[in-house]
């Protein structure tokens, strides 16, 4: 049922759209829409619905650009601790890191490099001071560039129908 006509058939007069407002402040499940929305001095019904428009709509947004819905990141279960960014250059393709030799003496040679994509002793990478052809950035070649243009997204739009949901309130007139 459209909540104006409801507010309306509870004849609350004058008050009909603070009350209409505080339902849908009250309603919303986005924490920060609501904190939001509670942080404005004077929160109007139509800055509300707008503020839920505009959130939904940037939600959607997002999950179109990202492809898909995460709801919650964690590490799993007896996973590895994540490697500095000077042991992930130098991992093995299992990930794990070359630390010695068979005499104990440090590894000299590893698996390939990240930045050249290509085997050699550390600190002698062949793309250390030379320009990606790619991204135009520094200290790695095209081969492994991992800001490559993104070319040809196409955005669809047909399944648009202009109405917008903010968790449980479904339309207001």
């Amino acid at each position: 049922m459209d909540l104006k006509k409801l507010v309306k058939s509870c004849e609350f007069g004058d008050q009909s759209d603070s009350v209409v407002r505080d339902r849908i402040v009250l309603g919303v499940g986005d924490a920060s829409l609501q904190e939001r929305m509670l942080r404005e001095s004077d929160l109007s019904l139509e800055r509300a619905i707008d503020l839920g428009k505009t959130a939904e709509l940037s939600k959607i947004r997002a999950q179109t650009v990202q492809g898909q819905n995460v709801d919650f990141v964690g590490r799993r279960s007896g996973a590895q601790k994540p490697l500095s960014s000077r042991e992930a250059n130098w991992s093995n393709k299992d990930g794990t890191v070359n630390k010695s030799c068979q005499n104990g003496e440090k590894a000299r040679m590893f698996s390939s490099c990240w930045k050249c994509n290509r085997k050699h002793v550390k600190g002698k990478c062949p793309a250390y001071g030379k320009r990606c052809h790619s991204c135009n950035n520094l200290n790695h070649f095209s081969v492994v560039c991992r800001y490559k243009d993104v070319k040809d997204v196409v955005v669809d739009e047909s399944e648009d129908n202009g109405d917008y949901n903010v968790n449980s309130i479904i339309h207001i007139m």
